[in-house]
């Protein structure tokens, strides 16, 4: 049995990445590839499942595209196949499937799928034992971050709607669970790591490790490399506001006139006084974009899909 279970969770992929792969970086912490099909296994039942179920339950999971990114690691399905019995309930087959993918069973396992912080109350009651982590970051830097991705937004406009209905549920999390939800700013990840990492490893009753600021604790598999490439690496301070030049003023206005007052609400400057929100000829060559973007979206994930095992 997994003595610890920590999820984070938040609208910055990037974010929660960085953040398991420097905890993981401590030994008998390890984390996992991101397991968006977990909440339809956990949702099954916690009952014992017979053979014939378990077969069905293991067939609907190797067909998950997300569940194929895990198979990346060597010998992983062998031994999960191994372990796994009629018998097992969904939740034990869950940490089977962890323990299996880490080679053996961690003391501390780390899942850092973003909506998992859209999901605490399920997770906890599944979980009581768990502790949440809640990433957030300038919602103008996820704007910049997301658009390009075959997936999410890739409009600013839609954008600053996607942030904000992410981060709210990280917000009522906080607030309903303050012992077990843990809220951790990105730009102090990145300008204050070590004093961020002590103060989070003391909440969450984990032992700091100078090891953790390499941020070198997660080998990333091949599908998600290329937008995490700064994870196990240096991340510098510059970074954080990269977005001021990766979006045009207008985009930044748009941004700041949608959800101005939450990002003030977090302690984000923003940098227009005046702000006004797209006019009518300028939505409509949004949500045009949004479309075009939507169909190459569609193929670049097909593509994407067929290089997984």
């Amino acid at each position: 049995m997994i003595n610890k279970k920590i999820f984070i969770g938040g609208c910055d992929r990037s974010g929660t990445t960085l953040l398991a792969s420097m905890l993981a970086s401590s030994p008998r912490i390890a984390t996992t590839p991101e397991s968006q099909f977990k909440l339809n296994l956990l949702k099954l039942s916690n009952r014992r499942l017979p053979e014939s179920e378990t077969k069905k339950v293991l067939s609907r999971l190797f067909n998950d595209f997300r569940f194929k990114i895990w198979l990346e690691k060597p010998d992983f399905l062998e031994t999960f196949k191994y372990k796994i019995k009629p018998g097992l309930s969904s939740k034990e087959i869950l940490e089977e499937m962890v323990s299996s993918y880490c080679g053996e069973e961690p003391y501390c396992w780390i899942d850092h799928t973003p909506n998992n912080i859209q999901n605490v109350s399920f997770l906890k009651n599944v979980f009581p034992e768990s502790s949440f982590i809640h990433i957030v970051r300038d919602g103008r830097a996820v704007a910049a971050s997301v658009k390009p991705l075959p997936w999410g937004p890739n409009t600013t406009y839609h954008a600053a709607t996607w942030w904000a209905y992410r981060v709210s549920f990280g917000c009522a999390a906080e607030l309903a669970w303050p012992d077990k939800v843990y809220r951790v700013s990105y730009e102090s990840l990145v300008n204050n790591p070590e004093d961020t990492l002590l103060s989070l490893c003391e909440n969450l009753d984990i032992q700091y490790d100078s090891r953790m600021l390499s941020g070198s604790g997660f080998k990333l598999p091949s599908y998600t490399k290329k937008q995490h490439c700064h994870v196990g690496k240096s991340v510098k301070s510059t970074q954080v506001n990269l977005w001021k030049k990766r979006l045009s003023d207008r985009d930044i206005e748009i941004f700041e006139a949608k959800v101005g007052g939450l990002l003030s609400s977090f302690g984000y400057e923003l940098l227009h006084d005046k702000r006004q929100l797209p006019k009518i000829s300028e939505r409509v060559k949004i949500h045009a974009n949004e479309l075009f973007y939507a169909l190459i979206n569609f193929a670049r994930h097909r593509i994407r899909l067929r290089k997984l095992p």
